[in-house]
């Protein structure tokens, strides 16, 4: 049997139990009743759980436990075979789509599951690549790249012996390193021939951070000009310039990565968005002219450096929870940026919004943060800002300010101090 996912899942039924009389339980009147099973649940997934393309199934090690109503839980380790009303036409010879899937096990109406990922080929031994990316049908253009995942060691010429075999292939590869190892947890991606036919890459588990370039200009992935996807799952820092200007760029997962460096992804103009929940401190120029991008998502921030989000002319919106010091020129010419939330900001710097042209609403903290000239100036066309502070905080502002008190308390508007922008500072109650 060959695997199928052309749906989102496939289905595998327990027909039996191994062990005889489970279903006996004993009723408060002292009368037997069969007990009922409540729930089923995958104990151990199987040994097995990376596979090529059309291999068959291997459910070694697979453990179910079925749980019953008289509280007994009970390996289900019985026989087991395919569902074939599930299958494409009921078929069992079929092909494997490449990507992460679901396999359900059914029994008795219940239902548990686990995950397999499927690529289109999985080599071990580094001699072994030239002749798997020769044999591929696919990976002629960007948009079909051959899915290579190699578990290799990356020291000893290893890395450069990938490259060397996809630029004499010279087939587009989608790479997943994740079981790869390394000499050292910064991954240093070279410049060897083949890194522009290279179109994602999952880093290895080992990886922890990512080399900077070697000076003000130079990207540390210059070479990978087809680069579309970065993703790593331990990689706590990114180098400054380590993607400068990687305008293929379109997609990145890098859910650990706390520190990012400056020009870390200047230019990335492809780039839409980003996610980095662990990120704490953002480089001057991180995000510069990433003119595509229009989410982000940095719950964790607390320092945006000077230039982060220059020119990020799509971006509309920004909420930065924990968010303390913004730099100068921080989202500066953000063109469809129209709000900001930054309720724990102390510090604005100079031109941080700075011709938002459509920026006209901003939340703040009580406490009013000190800020920079003409933060607000080109914002909101020829509008009115208008600034919601917590209850009772209008105040703060009125003096730190130096907001003209209006007839409103909760509301006052003023151009101050070399802004030369009105706004309107406004009570949340």
């Amino acid at each position: 049997m060959k695997l199928n996912f052309f749906g989102k899942s496939v289905f595998i039924t327990l027909l039996s139990l191994l062990f005889v009389g489970v279903f006996v339980g004993c009723s408060d009147s002292g009368t037997d009743s069969p007990a009922v099973l409540q729930s089923i649940a995958i104990t151990t997934p199987p040994t097995k759980t990376i596979y090529n393309q059309g291999e068959v199934l291997n459910l070694t090690g697979l453990v179910v436990t079925g749980t019953y109503s008289d509280g007994m839980l009970v390996p289900i380790t019985g026989f087991m075979s395919w569902n074939g009303e599930t299958l494409i036409n009921g078929s069992t010879e079929i092909t494997a789509e490449v990507g992460t899937k679901t396999v359900r096990v059914t029994y008795g109406g219940k239902i548990a599951s686990f995950t397999i990922a499927i690529y289109g080929n999985v080599v071990s031994d580094i001699n072994d690549i030239a002749d798997t990316l020769d044999d591929a049908a696919d990976g002629d253009t960007e948009a079909n790249p051959i899915s290579l995942l190699v578990n290799v060691s990356l020291t000893g010429g290893g890395w450069d012996a990938i490259l060397a075999a996809i630029a004499s292939a010279g087939k587009y590869v989608a790479l997943d390193l994740l079981d790869s190892t390394m000499d050292s947890a910064i991954f240093d991606p070279g410049t060897g021939a083949g890194a522009d036919k290279v179109v994602s890459i999952g880093l290895p588990t080992m990886a922890q951070s990512i080399k900077s370039g070697a000076d003000s200009s130079d990207s540390t992935f210059a070479a990978f000009t087809s680069l579309a996807s970065i993703s790593g799952t331990n990689v706590t820092s990114i180098g400054y310039n380590a993607f400068r200007e990687c305008t293929s760029l379109t997609t990145m997962n890098l859910p650990a990565a706390a520190s990012i460096g400056y020009n870390a992804f200047y230019g990335c103009t492809s780039l839409t968005t980003v996610s980095m929940p662990a990120a704490t401190s953002i480089g001057y120029n991180a995000f510069r002219e990433c003119t595509s991008l229009t989410t982000v998502n940095l719950p964790a921030a607390t320092s945006i450096g000077n230039d982060a989000f220059n020119n990020c002319a799509n971006l509309t919106s920004v909420s930065l929870p924990f968010v303390e010091t913004i730099g100068e020129r921080a989202f500066a010419d953000c063109a469809y940026l129209t709000s900001a939330s930054l309720p724990t900001a102390a510090s604005i710097g100079e031109r941080a919004f700075y011709d938002c042209a459509r920026l006209t609403t901003m939340s703040l903290p009580a406490t009013p943060p000190t800020i920079g000239d003409d933060i607000f100036n080109g914002t909101g066309g020829s509008g009115v800002i208008t600034i919601t502070v917590p209850s009772g905080a209008v105040p703060n502002y009125t003096t730190a300010w130096a907001v003209e008190a209006q007839t409103d308390a909760n509301a006052n508007t003023t151009a101050y101090g070399g802004n030369h922008k009105s706004v309107t500072i406004t009570d949340a109650s």
